[in-house]
């Protein structure tokens, strides 16, 4: 009797033991399973890959000046003692800008006029009246307006970058929002050995009267133009030991996954990177998270 009792003991005690066992396994079957379940998305924002023209250009600035100006002297040595003109003024030629008297003390002479010698508009007038003046003093400088062009000097690491007959967009502070297009019409074939700069010359394509001589002139030239670039934020790149990839947006079993994409990049210009191999007009391209994610990831993608 005693004997059946602890037999029956033990079976109880090693079912319970088993019962134990299983509903731990089971449990951590549960949570495996849960835990296989769970994979977390991460947020990025992502933009497709276009097509466009891609400029590549310099910046920098110059002065408007005629393309011809003259120095007016007067015939006689003297004092200034009437202006006719002023800054700005047009003047027609061989009409009278100034008068020069040579009188001295004990003597009288009638004043000399100092004639324009050609048609333009007046550019400075650097003497006074009651100026003494001779034979090679300037009176006045006179521009023609009808030519206009933009001088800039250049500094010599760009020399290789500019050529004849390139294109160029000036804008001035006095009208915002404009543009104005120009030509390189001359280039320097010579350094200024003291500013190490190469001076250009640019024409405006037309003419237009609100351009002035003398304005300071914002310009843009362009370098170099890629037809039908495939482009992408700049920011979308990742670099790793001197290599570029990007992650792109693959669907997988209906699912968003990051893909890493090797690249090889062209042009870079404000912010837009040309994209010589590795991607195609379409593809989607993760530009703003790509730092907190890796090639095989969930992803919660947001297109902008």
């Amino acid at each position: 009797m005693k004997a059946k009792s602890v037999i029956g003991s033990l079976v109880f005690i090693i079912a319970t033991i088993a019962a134990a066992g299983a509903f731990i396994l089971s449990c951590q079957k549960k949570e495996t399973v849960k835990e296989e379940k769970v994979e977390a998305k991460i947020a990025v924002n992502t933009q497709e890959v276009y097509a466009q023209n891609l400029d590549d250009y310099l910046e920098f600035g110059g002065d408007v000046t005629s393309s011809s100006s003259i120095q007016v002297l007067p015939n006689i040595s003297g004092k200034v003692v009437q202006l006719t003109v002023k800054a700005g003024d047009k003047v027609s030629k061989n009409q009278t800008i100034a008068l020069v008297n040579a009188s001295k003390p004990g003597t009288s002479y009638a004043s000399s006029p100092v004639k324009s010698p050609i048609a333009g508009t007046i550019v400075s007038l650097p003497q006074n009246v009651g100026s003494s003046v001779s034979t090679s003093t300037a009176v006045a400088e006179i521009a023609s307006t009808d030519k206009l062009e933009v001088l800039s000097n250049i500094p010599a690491r760009f020399i290789s970058r500019v050529r004849l007959g390139e294109k160029a967009i000036i804008t001035f502070d006095a009208y915002e929002g404009e543009s104005f297009a120009a030509t390189v019409s001359e280039v320097s074939p010579v350094l200024n050995p003291t500013t190490r700069t190469m001076e250009v010359k640019l024409s405006f394509d037309e003419k237009n009267d609100k351009i002035k001589s003398g304005m300071y002139a914002h310009i843009k030239l362009i370098t170099g133009t890629v037809q039908n670039a495939a482009v992408i934020p700049s920011k979308a790149l990742v670099q790793i030991n001197g290599e570029s990839f990007v992650y792109t947006v693959m669907q997988v079993a209906g699912q968003a996954r990051a893909h890493k994409t090797a690249v090889q990049v062209g042009l870079t210009v404000d912010g837009m990177a040309e994209i010589v191999s590795g991607l195609r007009e379409g593809d989607e391209v993760v530009v703003k998270g790509q730092g907190s994610i890796s090639d095989g990831q969930l992803l919660s993608a947001i297109k902008l």
